[in-house]
């Protein structure tokens, strides 16, 4: 892959994507994260152990998600899925925490924009590495934190909506 990093001012081609274009994808992205650190925290809400209220980074939520026992809200087969879901979140986390803490910066790669994300943590050791994505990329981190975090809320079990029946 030939591999040209341009920094793009304002005068390029219409047809690729813009800075704008890759500032709505990140906003979009950190709101379907958003929803995925809610459903996290509902789930840790329901067990009367967890200190979820204690300020934690999303990611020691998300390892208390491992003891998380099944209860009046949780069955027992629905918490045998979490290590499932659990381990589809550890990929994000790496990935929202280079968004996060990155400016944008457009690179040119074989004809694609890309935004060049660069952790400004990161970026201080000895072999900082570059995340290019595209628009594309967004678009599928964003599709996957939305499905799981619509997969957890439905962990929790719902009240029922059925009256029962007076005598």
């Amino acid at each position: 892959m030939n591999i040209q990093i341009n920094h793009i001012g304002s005068g390029f081609d219409v047809k690729l994507a813009t800075r704008n274009d890759f500032h709505i994808a990140r906003s979009v992205f950190l709101d379907a994260f958003s929803e995925l650190e809610i459903a996290v925290c509902n789930l840790l809400a329901t067990s009367l152990s967890s200190k979820s209220n204690e300020k934690k980074s999303f990611g020691h939520r998300v390892e208390e998600l491992k003891n998380l026992a099944p209860c009046h809200k949780i069955s027992k087969e629905k918490c045998a899925k979490l290590p499932d879901k659990i381990a589809r979140i550890h990929p994000l986390l790496s990935i929202r925490s280079d968004i996060v803490h990155s400016r944008i910066e457009l690179a040119n790669v074989d004809g694609i924009m890309h935004a060049k994300i660069c952790n400004n943590i990161m970026s201080m050791q000895l072999q900082p590495y570059v995340r290019l994505l595209n628009l594309e990329n967004f678009k599928t981190y964003s599709g996957d934190a939305k499905r799981l975090a619509n997969e957890l809320n439905q962990i929790i079990n719902q009240p029922s909506n059925q009256k029962t029946p007076s005598p």
